[in-house]
């Protein structure tokens, strides 16, 4: 193939489209950050799928070399293509979501794109792509910074952190961290060769570092220190200044890590420093340790075990986790009583090939990498004069592999780990004389076939690319307007969203659903309209995606509130409403045991209905799972409360609190006052509205309870001093207040 090159100058310039997608992030169109990019490279990879098929079919003939990498990797498509076929939930296996913009499709073109460009490339052409990619991470790393530094705050997004146009940190540290070995490479090969290339390697180099320092990642923290040992110390000729500088380095950081994991102050210039003061704080060793991604895998690797040979499928690490999930693991839990923990990924890339697509899946992963390896290693001894190329590559596959043993990948590190094992094919296989299929005699193969072909791949273009990416377009602009509060034109917007059809329903569904539940939040008034309509999309999305926990805990809470706000008036409706809270229990239990945040639903929702012995029996289950989640000592209390119990209701408030229940916010303390109101607790009553009136100024009504509480309790003067205020600040409230002044036996206000 790599002698006739009419073709050529389009696959180049397809390839350095694809290699530019990294730098693509422009919101509404392009986001999340990874969807934009998968589009345009899915149509790209279409195009040049279409192309190559015609070189075909126009030449008669095929060249292709063929070796265990090369198979290897057909295997693992193979594999991968099994296991979405027997997938757990096999629509999002083969899609993924725009979040991750995962799934086999993805993949399977990643794999095309491996294939492709190593029989395609000439090796003058690598080169020229390798410098291209370096280029592309310069303005990448450029926007990285502005963001660390909060430079031009109004025209790019500052997070703390840079996440650039990758979509986040750690993510676009691994991105960085595998540009940097190979710039790292060609900086020494051009200083080798004695040409001035290095004026842009050793630059590129030094940016990528810093920006790499910059994100904060441990992971690429520890894959660029281990990285660059492994490139001096198997550097094929002997560098022992290097080394041995290299190991005071080694002894140096090691040094700097204990010492700052040993000191309570630093000196004022770290403290000051931004990037000095981010690397301090993520090599804390504490930190390390108690990182929740150790829990994670316990649970991954349990998972694996449990359904070894062709995994959950693609994408579905969420419903492994979940059906393992164990809130008595360490790190499982968060401080913030509402917010639980869940994962779509195992932060370990070997794990979730395991998961996904079983022991064989993850056996080919590694056996794949362990053969470039190990024939790259081959090439050094044979081949001398290119050993420097070798070794590059070697190391930047190995930093990924390093790096990515606490991570996992995104589009762009997908892209630049695929381009490296393609470069490597490639390099495998430059040596090895090409195998040439003669085609004339397939009379099957005539220009003819390309019509149906292009029929359909620009099918596939248009219905499962363009059409896709419109809607998701569309979704993003009304995801921005009920942001900003808009809700009656953003719902109505979302209900025309909802009616298309495509893969992207589920997403839709939930985006739905998520708006819906922040308009409830902003407008609690409209809880009648916008509950109902709540269910009905979070039902049609569990149509869509029955195995997703979280889907069947929204719904139960929809209920609850529906339970709480109409069964008095709709009593009618209640025995019904209470019948699909418990199945929603029921199914988020089937698909992860030991979630506590089910038990906290249906504790709830007998808690509403006043079924108190038995929101008290899944209190209890809710609290044995895990006694340090705040929710269930909290629902505990209310059932005490409701069940006359105060000193038991006094105990698990102390409990909740202890485990970091915010007690006097708001919304928590309107929750209790309404549970002693309900049994006649004046002096709780009172006591909690003495709060409310303290920490929210606005709401007069708090005003009036406490002026109330105070005059049943004869403290007059109080009473006088809040109706004062009340009048002072509210005034249509005088003459009412006046009149309530007078019967409690008091002088009106002049």
């Amino acid at each position: 193939m790599k002698k006739q090159n009419k073709f050529l100058w389009i696959y180049l310039t397809g390839i350095f489209l694809i290699l530019a997608l990294p730098l693509l992030n422009l919101p509404p169109w392009f986001s999340p950050p990874d969807w934009g990019k998968t589009i345009i490279f899915r149509v790209v990879m279409t195009i040049m799928i279409l192309v190559f098929i015609w070189q075909i079919l126009s030449e008669k003939k095929l060249s292709i070399k063929t070796n265990s990498v090369f198979w290897l990797l057909i295997a693992l498509l193979i594999i991968f293509l099994l296991a979405t076929i027997f997938s757990l939930d096999r629509t999002f296996s083969l899609w993924g979501s725009p979040y991750r913009s995962g799934g086999f499709i993805n993949f399977a073109f990643l794999i095309i794109f491996t294939l492709l460009f190593s029989n395609i490339l000439r090796k003058s052409d690598w080169p020229k792509v390798w410098i291209f990619s370096l280029i592309i991470g310069v303005p990448v790393s450029i926007i990285g910074i502005i963001q660390a530094f909060e430079i031009f705050p109004k025209v790019f997004v500052t997070t703390g952190e840079p996440w650039s146009t990758i979509g986040g940190s750690s993510f676009l540290a691994m991105y960085l961290l595998m540009l940097s070995f190979i710039a790292l490479y060609s900086t020494v090969q051009s200083i080798k060769n004695l040409n001035r290339k290095w004026f842009f390697y050793l630059p590129c180099l030094l940016l990528f570092i810093f920006v790499i320092t910059l994100t904060g990642s441990r992971a690429a923290y520890l894959g660029l220190i281990l990285g660059l040992f492994y490139f001096v110390f198997a550097y094929p000729k002997k560098l022992p200044k290097i080394k041995k500088g290299l190991i005071v380095l080694l002894i140096l950081v090691i040094t700097t890590i204990i010492y700052s994991n040993t000191q309570s102050s630093f000196p004022d210039f770290v403290e000051e420093n931004k990037i000095l003061r981010e690397i301090k704080n993520r090599t804390s060793i504490s930190l390390f340790l108690n990182d929740p991604r150790f829990s994670v895998w316990r649970i991954g690797f349990k998972a694996m075990t449990a359904r070894p040979i062709l995994g959950y499928g693609p994408e579905n690490f969420s419903i492994a986790f979940d059906k393992y999930y164990d809130p008595s693991l360490p790190r499982m839990m968060t401080n913030d009583t509402t917010l639980k923990i869940y994962y779509d990924r195992a932060h370990n890339f070997l794990l979730d090939a395991g998961i996904h697509t079983g022991i064989f899946g993850l056996i080919i992963y590694v056996w794949l990498f362990a053969t470039i390896f190990l024939k790259l290693q081959k090439n050094k001894k044979e081949h001398p004069e290119q050993s420097l190329i070798y070794h590059g590559i070697q190391s930047a596959l190995m930093v990924y592999i390093i790096a990515n043993f606490f991570a996992f990948d995104t589009f762009p590190t997908y892209l630049l780990s695929f381009l490296l094992i393609a470069y490597s094919l490639f390099l495998i296989s430059e040596f090895q004389a090409e195998k040439i299929t003669d085609l004339k005699t397939k009379w099957i193969l005539n220009k003819a076939l390309i019509i149906p072909v292009f029929i359909l791949l620009a099918l596939f273009v248009w219905e499962y690319n363009i059409k896709p990416f419109n809607i998701n377009t569309q979704l993003n602009k009304t995801i921005n307007l009920n942001e900003k509060g808009l809700c009656q034109e953003s719902l109505e917007q979302m209900e025309q969203i909802s009616k298309s059809e495509t893969y992207l329903d589920d997403y839709i569904s939930a985006s739905y659903g998520n708006a819906i539940n922040l308009c409830v939040q902003l407008n609690p008034r409209a809880t009648g309209e916008l509950i109902p309509k709540g269910i009905e999309v979070v039902e049609k999305t569990l149509e869509k995606r029955p195995t997703f926990t979280r889907y069947w805990i929204l719904l139960q809470a929809y209920y609850n509130m529906l339970l709480e706000n109409y069964q008095t008036a709709y009593p009618e409706y209640a025995e019904d409403w209470i019948a699909k809270a418990e199945q929603a229990f029921e199914k988020a239990k089937e698909l992860s045991p030991k979630r506590q945040e089910a038990y906290v639903g249906i504790a709830n929702t007998y808690l509403v209905i006043g079924e108190y012995e038995k929101g008290k029996e899944k209190a209890w289950q809710c609290i044995n799972l895990n006694p340090k989640l705040a929710d269930c000592w909290r629902v505990m209390a209310l059932l005490n409360i409701n069940l006359n119990e105060l000193e038991e209701a006094k105990k698990n408030i102390e409990k909740a609190i202890e485990n970091d229940y915010l007690f006097n916010l708001e919304d928590s303390l309107l929750q209790f006052r309404k549970a002693y109101y309900a049994i006649g607790n004046e002096e709780e009553v009172c006591n909690i509205s003495y709060k409310l009136a303290e920490i929210n100024e606005t709401v007069v009504e708090y005003y009036l309870d406490s002026m109330a509480c105070h005059v049943n309790n004869g403290e007059l003067e109080e009473a006088k001093k809040v109706a004062i205020y009340i009048t002072t600040r509210w005034p249509k409230y005088l003459e009412s207040i006046n009149e309530y002044l007078i019967k409690s036996g008091l002088d009106p206000i002049r």
